[in-house]
């Protein structure tokens, strides 16, 4: 950190370790010592979702929330009033908040200023490390993300974003994440000049006994062999063997320590249970019935959550749930989250992540089909927008709820309501610039409608096939694309939508055409076209700019030359958006340089840049300068390296 501080450079410190082995306690350490620091720095924590399979940029929108003072059930007209008063603390250049505003407004679910078009990936991303670096020139930032192995795919590249980009100003992140996250991103932490990465390795036998020796003083030594013989070197499980102890008063507080009190004869009496589970399984087996309860209701919650939502889905009064939470919190079952800068300070949580599975573990499956839909429920009346934001953690509630008890008589209608919510959540996925997540619910959805046997379903269904083949284009997954587009296309012709077919057909054409399979792509695209020419509209434009395209491809230069002119003459008879018209352009001077003729070509890019960055797509605007740069140097080589500099 003082590194950091001191040459004002970006670095990573990636910590790994298995679950119980303290990652928790030394971000928990870390922030104390940054708080007892001389000079400001500015902390903030995100942590990623379990639930919902790692809904898109939560750990970061949670960041920005807490640094703008928003909290989570604040209703959208209120989160925009805080992001435009918290840009305005934040960021004197008024040119910087109206270039940062729409960029965290679309993070966080909310309009700034007036409404604008949905921004793409790059331009987010350059949005958010501007806010990040703003800070950074007032004082050191810290970016603390728990349960990385979580974290969408979206996160982690925009953190690595941040790191390559951001200049000259003390940027500190450090991840938490198990070793599960190395299945998820192998290189995450390696391979780069500002990272550090940490293993926390199971504690050796010295470490174990002055940590036994810490907690509980002048411990016998074979009770501290036992324990420490379970633990294998887990610091997880000697903390929970000592609090079982306090809960059955053989380990009580004398003198401001604790101390092993009672008759016990010999290690057989502690009843230390083998595994950390079975501990954890043990301690909450020692509380009251009614605690117990509320733990579970706790555990479908996840990991943390207001007093106000625990009421909300217990089936226990309001009084009550107040007591027992008081009283989990000096068992440290639950803890409390104290961070006074957070909007959701006061929130609860399970000291440890692992108690809440085994407390969910003891639900019965109707017991976890009324929790989850009392807490799908719950999430959907408090937050805004009818859950917008926490779309797809409802979502994943409904399908526990549904695979709970399968055959029940509403399965029907929660299969309905889950789709609805994925389908919420994808949307927001790729206005946030996450099209991995995005791909995942809208293929999750679909294949919740696949084989339901009934017509509108599988249209449904078809439907959502296009809109996962389109965000795994923009991943570059082109395989996994052809097979969604080619699923759609078949389910709409067998239900005699030959036009949607054809628009699919369009879509299947440009993935098999970038996966390297042309001959197939032609046919496809044939086909497509002998359906849309009949009644010309945007699909019929689209599919005209693909056949451009793959002809362009293919060197053949005059039938690529008929195509492109043909795709922009009828986009202008229909006046179809600016963003068309920058592919068109960026097509048609594709096709002009095919034919050797530098001049147009490079008026083609002009207008597909002018285009592109009038609908503030920086992706399109680059790809058009490129080109332009390109088409240049021939006949103007000042102005192609003025092009390549814009871009």
């Amino acid at each position: 950190l003082h590194a950091t501080i001191e040459r004002r450079v970006p670095r990573l410190v990636t910590v790994t370790g298995a679950a119980g082995s303290g990652k928790s306690r030394l971000g928990w350490e870390f922030e104390k010592y940054v708080d007892g620091l001389v000079d400001t720095v500015y902390w903030h924590r995100g942590r990623c979702l379990s639930y919902g399979e790692g809904v898109a940029f939560w750990a970061l929108a949670e960041m920005v929330r807490q640094r703008l003072q928003i909290a989570e059930e604040d209703p959208t007209s209120l989160a925009a009033e805080k992001l435009a008063t918290g840009l305005e603390r934040w960021l004197s250049d008024p040119a910087e908040r109206e270039y940062i505003g729409p960029r965290l407004g679309q993070l966080l679910g909310v309009v700034y200023g007036q409404p604008s078009p949905t921004l793409g990936r790059d331009e987010l991303f350059a949005g958010w490390r501007l806010f990040f670096e703003r800070l950074a020139d007032r004082a050191p930032v810290v970016l603390l993300v728990e349960d990385l192995q979580h974290a969408d795919t979206g996160l982690m590249d925009f953190l690595e974003h941040l790191l390559d980009w951001a200049r000259d100003v003390p940027v500190f992140v450090v991840t938490l994440a198990r070793p599960e996250l190395e299945a998820r991103r192998d290189s995450w932490g390696t391979g780069r000049r500002n990272s550090t990465a940490l293993t926390l390795d199971p504690l050796d036998e010295a470490a174990m006994d002055a940590l036994l020796e810490g907690l509980v003083t002048g411990m016998r030594t074979a009770a501290k062999t036992a324990i420490a013989a379970r633990a294998e070197g887990i610091p997880l499980y000697a903390v929970e063997t000592v609090r079982m102890l306090i809960d059955r008063d053989i380990v009580q507080p004398i003198e401001g320590l604790y101390r092993l009190v009672g008759d016990v004869g010999d290690v057989g009496e502690l009843a230390v249970p083998d595994t950390l589970q079975s501990l954890l399984a043990a301690r909450l087996d020692a509380l009251e019935p009614d605690a117990r309860r509320l733990v579970a209701d706790a555990a479908v919650l996840g990991g943390t959550f207001p007093a106000e939502a625990l009421v909300a889905v217990s089936d226990q009064v309001e009084p009550q749930v107040r007591q027992l939470l008081t009283e989990l919190v000096r068992r440290e079952v639950l803890g409390v989250r104290a961070d006074p800068l957070s909007p959701q300070r006061g929130h609860y949580g399970f000291v440890q992540t692992m108690f809440r599975q085994v407390a969910y573990d003891t639900l019965s499956r109707r017991e976890r089909k009324a929790r989850h839909l009392a807490v799908a429920t719950h999430l959907q009346s408090t937050f805004a927008d009818e859950g917008e934001e926490v779309a797809e953690v409802i979502a994943t509630h409904l399908i526990d709820a549904l695979d709970a008890v399968p055959d029940d008589p509403d399965v029907a209608d929660l299969r309905e309501r889950a789709v609805g919510m994925l389908t919420r959540a994808g949307d927001r996925a790729e206005r946030t610039g996450a099209p991995t997540t995005a791909a995942m619910t809208y293929t999750t959805a679909a294949e919740l409608l696949d084989g339901t046997s009934t017509p509108a379903a599988e249209l449904a269904a078809a439907a959502l096939h296009e809109r996962a083949g389109a965000a795994t284009t923009a991943t570059g997954e082109f395989p996994a694309a052809v097979e969604h587009y080619r699923t759609a296309a078949e389910t709409y012709r067998r239900h005699g939508h030959v036009r949607a077919a054809a628009r699919a057909d369009t879509q299947l054409s440009a993935s098999l055409r970038r996966h390297g399979r042309l001959e197939e792509a032609r046919t496809r695209i044939s086909g497509a076209l002998k359906v849309l020419q009949a009644d010309p509209d945007a699909d019929t434009v689209a599919a005209l700019a693909e056949m451009a395209t793959l002809e362009a491809f293919g060197g053949n230069a005059p039938e690529a030359d008929q195509g492109s002119a043909a795709a922009l003459s009828e986009a202008q008879a229909l006046d179809l958006p600016d963003a068309v018209f920058a592919e068109l352009f960026t097509i048609r001077g594709i096709v002009h340089g095919l034919a050797n003729r530098p001049t147009q070509a490079a008026a083609s890019f002009r207008e597909a840049a002018r285009r592109s960055e009038a609908t503030q797509d920086s992706a399109a605007a680059a790809r058009a300068l490129l080109n332009l740069g390109d088409a240049l140097v021939s006949i103007d080589p000042a102005a192609a390296v003025e092009a390549l500099r814009r871009r």
